[in-house]
């Protein structure tokens, strides 16, 4: 046994005093410290005028149930009180996501020109967390990526948290928010590990053409960068327009997706997104296994929302 050391003797005690005269210096990390929303700065801040009698209605907001006007449907409600009750789905799942959860995207979201497995998909804690999923598995500090302006803040933040240097590549307003894909060319050098694409784009609501999207693929392929596709508004486009997978316009490019369910089913508060690793030709194996190094770091995503008792009931609950 060890024995606790005692000071019994004057001479340690001086000693003990004189080191005691350090003061408390306890400072945030870097990291943290480099972590700024900067949309956050401006929204946080917004009051309405003390002199108007009109609701405020703030437009800055990406939750679609924050009026309590849009809810989510009465099934998946149902469905979450039934595993809560159970009381067999309180406990860890695997970190990237259940089994039945990720064949059901890979199912739904693969096809024949851009096909998906269960070992493509990391679901994470939220689109947000797929986000930066995505990012860091694909770039180190010293790197950069090309990012649209005007875009989601998000990136940004991410990002500069990361020390991923953030190169932004305009977009048209005179031509329904299309990249300016000269501009974006000019941006690229031997760093450049990434182009982010949002698409239906937050915040313009453009939704891009196909052959603008095959143009950015073309670029993208010239130059051999990877494509990382924010594609949370896939399946809320409106009108004429038309959605059209980036995975599914090449055969070449890799292409890193990320949905999730908040926006289409109303439950941006349940935390549920995910990555969708398209690689026909491995270009991006050894990052598919990054990413699932990376899951590891949340121990899975929200587990009462993927829980499902087979891959077939899960694609049906939710697609």
């Amino acid at each position: 046994m060890t024995k606790l050391a005692t000071f019994d003797d004057d001479a340690a005690l001086v000693e003990i005093k004189h080191q005691a005269k350090r003061q408390w210096n306890v400072q945030p990390s870097d990291f943290a410290n480099l972590c700024s929303n900067p949309i956050r700065k401006i929204v946080d801040n917004i009051k309405k005028p003390a002199t108007s009698t009109k609701t405020l209605i703030p437009l800055s907001l990406g939750d679609p149930t924050v009026f309590g006007n849009l809810h989510c449907p009465d099934v998946l409600v149902q469905a979450i009180v039934r595993n809560t009750r159970s009381m067999q789905h309180n406990g860890y799942i695997h970190s990237a996501g259940s089994e039945a959860a990720r064949a059901a995207i890979a199912q739904h979201f693969g096809n024949m020109r851009a096909p998906l497995t269960m070992d493509d998909i990391i679901i994470a804690s939220g689109c947000s967390g797929a986000i930066e999923i995505a990012l860091r598995g694909l770039l180190n500090p010293g790197d950069n990526i090309l990012l649209p302006k005007p875009g989601f803040p998000l990136y940004q933040a991410l990002c500069e948290a990361h020390k991923i240097e953030c190169r932004f590549y305009n977009l048209k307003p005179e031509n329904n928010w299309e990249v300016d894909l000269e501009h974006m060319q000019s941006l690229v050098d031997d760093n450049t590990k990434a182009i982010l694409v949002n698409n239906p784009s937050n915040p313009c609501g453009s939704v891009y053409s196909k052959p603008h999207l095959e143009a950015i693929l073309a670029l993208a392929e010239l130059n051999k960068i990877p494509i990382i596709a924010d594609e949370i508004y896939g399946d809320m486009v409106f009108g004429s327009n038309v959605f059209f997978p980036m995975a599914a316009l090449t055969k070449t490019v890799p292409v890193v997706a990320v949905g999730g369910l908040a926006k289409q089913f109303l439950i941006p508060g349940w935390r549920v997104g995910w990555v969708m690793v398209h690689d026909r030709n491995s270009i991006l194996k050894d990052v598919r296994t990054a990413y699932f190094k990376l899951s590891q770091n949340i121990l899975g995503a929200n587990s009462l929302v993927q829980v499902r008792s087979s891959r077939q009931r899960w694609a049906v609950f939710f697609f």
